[in-house]
């Protein structure tokens, strides 16, 4: 095993994919820019985008589907991975918790 290497999940919540929440996979990030949900949590989102974001940033991510709603957070990471055409994988870390389940009937 390489030293230092950190095998423990630091996870603070569990990852879903965007089909088993109230939204659609296609969202906003202010300003208006649309990212690809690639899987959230209660704490945060990954997401798919062709902008670059610079970690740190304050932004809201605007989500649509059975419920609308706005979460503020910032940018925890951004990396490149696609060159042709250019796509950045990207988390934003929420302010505050969101609720995950959809609404039953």
């Amino acid at each position: 095993m390489a030293r230092g290497l950190n095998t423990q999940d630091r996870r603070r919540a569990a990852r879903v994919p965007p089909e088993y929440t109230p939204w659609r996979t296609l969202a906003l990030l202010r300003p208006g820019r649309p990212v690809l949900l690639l899987n959230m949590s209660t704490g945060g989102a990954l997401f798919e985008s062709s902008h670059r974001m610079s970690p740190g940033m304050r932004t809201e991510l605007q989500l649509s589907g059975q419920a609308r709603q706005s979460v503020c957070g910032r940018i925890s990471r951004c990396r490149v991975t696609a060159l042709d055409p250019l796509k950045y994988e990207g988390a934003i870390v929420f302010d505050e918790p969101v609720t995950l389940q959809r609404e039953t009937e």
